[in-house]
């Protein structure tokens, strides 16, 4: 800081930080650092765009937790610098603000009145000095011109250039750039005329230096420098992210708002340190108003038939999150359920965790599955499951959550629970597969029970609907009863009953009673439409001949006949009957002697 000849007229010295800048005056033999318009006598090194003007300085900083993204810092870090410089790239994962790559270099992107600019770190910088610039203009009384710029002493040569180009850019002279240690020496030995040799410790907000020069006569030497570029803010940075994130489980690495406070106070502090021994970090309500996007742990699921579990939030899913079921009643006039809520990777209740039990209680009185609830399931922000139930036709009654609180899962059990799924996923899939082929049979013969029962039984009124209803119960008690067979086994069966209820599909669908003469081709029809199902695909080609030739001889009988007796032509329907009957049992017996030379394998 001096004051120049008279060609040059006064000379500021400009202290161009990383974090803060500061401008002084060397005045009636004294040194004078002036005070900004906020009366301060340090300048923050930031520069911010909003919608409707640019901000420099404490006006900046202070709106930085919410403009983040157009708030600009940092800028002696990437001026002179590669695009592709490895602290150039290091430093972009800690900045909150875009820096893109134009002409190999970086560049400052922000959107300044709904337009996207580019800005170079010079051009930054050049900001700043000129608010310092302004800062001793409204000081002294007048223009100020020239400039003495510090830089740090391991600038090289093309950021040196880089900064005398900001001073340009802002309206100065650069007359001269000053290592930083060399400026405190300088602003140390004015106040003696002793000479001496001094030793400087630069700790800034990117340097740790130490310079050893020596005074003689006003003269000033330096002998050597050590030292590098230490982020000092970074590591600073670093450590109270990970303690935040180990003391209290929050990862802040990813909100800028809220990395611009903690960074600010790292700033204030390590200044603070250069005359206090210990400085606390302070920062009130550095986590409100923060969406932590967490995941959950475990998917969650219900038991959606006996003993399986059904998935509704999987695992990953970030929280909070929502979703929606739909339950019903299995019982005429049943008016409670109970939906058991389930934390786990594996396919049965019995691998998982049952986390609670929802109970629903005041359904209003109807047929079994006529009431719909829905039941909302919900993981808020904190991890927190909530259970909550809506009937769409009364909405009248009481539910309950009940919380397994005796089996809390830790991370421990987490992690075990993971490694089990994963040790028995092929297992798991073979379950998967079985409990899939018993739902398959279950609800064909559910729906086929259903259609002869009540009135349309009624109707009927024949022996063969009683008997396929006796089968079809069959089949749900053998159903009931062998939970545990293999998928194979199930298919057979459903195989079986579906050979049953073809006879008798045709007339639930066209309606019944039916003349002998209507019987006999609807009969025929169905079995054609067996034959050219999936169902029956096993049929051997002389068996589909044979039958095909029995249905064209009944069919054409009845044509040729159309005055036929009653009796004569139950007796061909008894025939055509009898030779599908037989077809059918070969079939089956054919696949059940694959399935045991297979098993025998």
């Amino acid at each position: 800081m001096a004051v120049g000849g008279p060609e040059l007229g006064t000379v500021v010295g400009i202290d161009l930080g990383t974090s803060n800048s500061r401008a002084g005056v060397y005045k009636n033999g004294t040194v004078v650092i002036m005070k900004n318009d906020h009366g301060n006598r340090m300048t923050p090194s930031w520069v911010a765009f909003t919608d409707t003007e640019r901000l420099i300085g404490e006006d900046a900083q202070n709106q930085a937790s919410s403009n983040p993204e157009r708030t600009i810092f940092n800028v002696k870090r990437l001026i002179g610098r590669r695009f592709n410089d490895p602290e150039v790239q290091r430093e972009i994962k800690f900045l909150p603000y875009k820096v893109v790559n134009k002409d190999e270099k970086p560049y400052i992107q922000v959107q300044v009145r709904n337009k996207t600019k580019v800005f170079s770190p010079e051009k930054i910088s050049a900001m700043i000095l000129r608010k310092m610039k302004e800062t001793a203009e409204a000081y002294l009384g007048k223009e100020i011109t020239h400039a003495v710029v510090t830089v740090p002493a391991f600038f090289n040569d093309a950021q040196r250039q880089a900064t005398k180009e900001a001073g340009t850019i802002a309206g100065l002279n650069v007359v001269r750039i000053v290592n930083e240690p060399s400026a405190a020496a300088i602003a140390y030995a004015v106040k003696t005329d002793q000479d001496r040799s001094i030793m400087v410790n630069d700790i800034g907000g990117g340097t740790f230096l130490v310079s050893i020069l020596s005074s003689n006569n006003g003269v000033f030497e330096v002998k050597g420098t050590i030292g590098e570029w230490k982020d000092f803010d970074h590591r600073m940075l670093e450590y109270f992210i990970k303690l935040i994130k180990r003391k209290y489980n929050k990862d802040i690495s990813k909100h800028d708002n809220v990395l611009v406070k903690l960074r600010t106070e790292c700033d204030r502090a390590r200044r603070a340190l250069s005359t206090q021994k210990q400085v606390p970090v302070k920062i009130e309500s550095l986590l409100d108003n923060i969406l932590f996007l967490d995941t959950t742990p475990l998917s969650l699921g219900y038991e959606a038939r006996v003993g399986v579990i059904e998935k509704l939030i999987l695992r990953n899913t970030p929280i909070p999150t929502r979703t929606s079921i739909f339950v019903t009643t299995h019982k005429d006039n049943q008016t409670a359920v109970s939906i058991k809520v389930y934390a786990g990777e594996r396919i049965l209740a019995k691998d998982c965790l049952q986390v609670g039990r929802f109970n629903v209680f005041g359904i209003a009185h109807a047929p079994r599955k006529v009431p719909k609830i829905e039941v909302i399931i919900e993981v808020d922000a904190k991890g927190i499951l909530h259970v909550k139930a809506e009937d769409n036709a009364t909405s009248k009654f009481q539910t309950q959550w009940i919380t397994n609180d005796k089996e809390r899962l830790g991370m421990d059990d987490v992690q075990r629970m993971l490694k089990e799924a994963e040790e028995f996923a092929e297992a798991d899939a073979r379950v998967s597969e079985r409990l899939e082929a018993v739902e398959e049979l279950h609800v064909s013969l559910d729906e086929r029970r259903s259609k002869i029962t009540g009135k349309l039984a009624d109707e009927i009124g024949s022996y063969f609907a009683k008997k396929t209803g006796s089968t079809l119960e069959e089949g749900l008690q053998w159903l009931s009863d062998t939970r545990n067979m293999e998928k194979d086994d199930f298919d057979a069966k459903l195989k079986r009953f579906e050979a049953v209820w073809n006879d008798f599909s045709f007339q639930l669908d066209s309606g019944w009673p039916l003349s002998p003469r209507r019987q006999l081709e609807s009969i025929a029809h169905s079995i054609r439409r067996s034959m050219a199902g999936k169902i029956m695909d096993e049929i051997p080609s002389h068996y589909k001949v044979k039958m095909e030739k029995t249905l064209k001889k009944s069919l054409q009988w009845l044509e040729d006949n159309p005055n036929a007796d009653k009796d004569d032509i139950l007796k061909k329907l008894q025939q055509v009957r009898a030779v599908w009957h037989r077809i059918k049992l070969a079939v089956i017996d054919m696949a059940e002697e694959h399935r045991e030379q297979q098993d025998e394998l």
